[in-house]
């Protein structure tokens, strides 16, 4: 039985007694394949992957994950997915979901409620977005003929960046903890490292690739004491991949 993009079966015991009922079990849908951003994790143990024009939220705090809700976010597949960093109120609420589908639309999702709370258009079928570092109340995506655009999710204002290379980007990440900077990676194989504030702002020019940038991701890493403990100085570190298969 298939319901809502997800697969039921029901199998019984044929020795079983009258009465008896049969044993139902899940199978939540399949991701949708070569989409670097179509899976997504936080730090408070959910899980979420996109699988054709739904989304996918798993709970695995304790164990084995389980599923907390399939979202439809439209008729399109979508093609990214991400969870909002800030700090929650209830430790069992599940963090505010970012999604992008393939008609542009970028939607702000209420898991609990399983509701759309904000959503605007990028215009652009390979959109891709992030939250701003921890603001729960800021989006930062790209837009028609990969422009760098600002949202307040809050007021509904959507503001363009400036951008140092006039060139197609595949992908935007922005910083884990600052919401004024953000990672860019461009067809070119080129990664820039740049402040969203007015003004060309780069920070860093990075040619670690030859061809198309596939995927960043930052680690903010807490550096230890001589005596074990903790320091509070973080050491940022960026990963990338590309078409070349270099990481």
């Amino acid at each position: 039985i298939a319901y809502n993009s997800v697969v039921y079966c029901c199998s019984a015991n044929p020795r079983s007694q009258k009465g008896e009922s049969a044993i139902m079990a899940c199978l939540p849908p399949a991701p949708n394949w070569y989409k670097p951003f179509a899976t997504g994790g936080s730090d408070a143990g959910f899980y979420c992957y996109a699988a054709k024009n739904t989304v996918v939220v798993l709970d695995a705090r304790h164990g084995a994950p389980v599923q907390r809700a399939c979202l439809v976010a439209g008729s399109e597949v979508v093609t990214s997915v991400m969870f909002c960093r800030c700090e929650r109120a209830d430790v069992d609420d599940v963090p505010a979901l970012l999604t992008v589908s393939g008609d542009g639309n970028v939607q702000v999702w209420d898991v609990n409620d399983r509701t759309v709370k904000y959503v605007t258009l990028s215009q652009s079928s390979a959109c891709c977005a992030d939250w701003r570092g921890s603001l729960s109340t800021s989006v930062v995506f790209t837009g028609k003929s990969s422009t760098v655009l600002v949202w307040n999710i809050v007021s509904g204002a959507v503001a363009p960046v400036d951008r140092p290379l006039d060139q197609e980007i595949t992908i935007l990440r922005s910083h884990p903890t600052d919401p004024d900077i953000v990672a860019i990676g461009y067809y070119s194989g080129t990664i820039v490292v740049q402040g969203l504030k007015k003004g060309n702002n780069v920070i860093y020019r990075l040619k670690g690739h030859g061809v198309s940038v596939l995927s960043l991701s930052w680690n903010a890493s807490v550096c230890p004491n001589n005596d074990g403990t903790q320091h509070q100085q973080r050491q940022l570190y960026l990963c990338s991949t590309a078409l070349d298969r270099t990481l």
